[in-house]
């Protein structure tokens, strides 16, 4: 079955017509030009597997205990490269967050008296975000 209804308009149009939508067809329309043609899995096999250079030590270790498997089972290619990143960034903020708490505790003084670390948040949002993630990569049970 084809798609249904009247053909989109362009980004160029949208623009012309001075709607919001525009910039965001715009990315669209040149990531499918960036694509076309191209097998993402044999794209992202050339490329080189090593983590991504800026990432903690925690997220590259990540990225090399899962990339190899994932791209075997089809699961990481081309276009789901930057939300592997995502994931492998989640978890070294998680983990850094915990190294934090394991080495000042849940709760720290301040001028003000004891209040609960700020790196908690820090953990429990990393956490949400990981396990949010990860799980389009099947790496946590649903």
């Amino acid at each position: 079955m084809g798609n249904r209804g009247p053909q989109g308009l362009s980004a160029d149009q949208l623009r012309l017509r001075g709607s919001r939508l525009a910039k965001m067809r715009s990315k669209r329309e040149a990531a499918e030009a960036s694509h076309q043609g191209r097998n993402s899995l044999e794209t992202l096999k050339e490329v080189d597997l090593q983590p991504p250079k800026g990432i903690s030590a925690e997220a590259a270790a990540f990225w090399d205990e899962h990339a190899r498997d994932l791209i075997a089972e089809g699961l990481l290619d081309y276009l789901s490269y930057s939300g592997f990143l995502m994931v492998c960034q989640a978890w070294g903020d998680y983990c850094e967050a915990e190294a934090i708490i394991k080495a000042e505790g849940l709760i720290v003084q301040s001028k003000a008296g004891s209040k609960k670390n700020p790196a908690v948040a820090i953990r429990n949002q990393a956490l949400v975000t990981f396990t949010k993630l990860a799980g389009k990569f099947s790496l946590v049970p649903n």
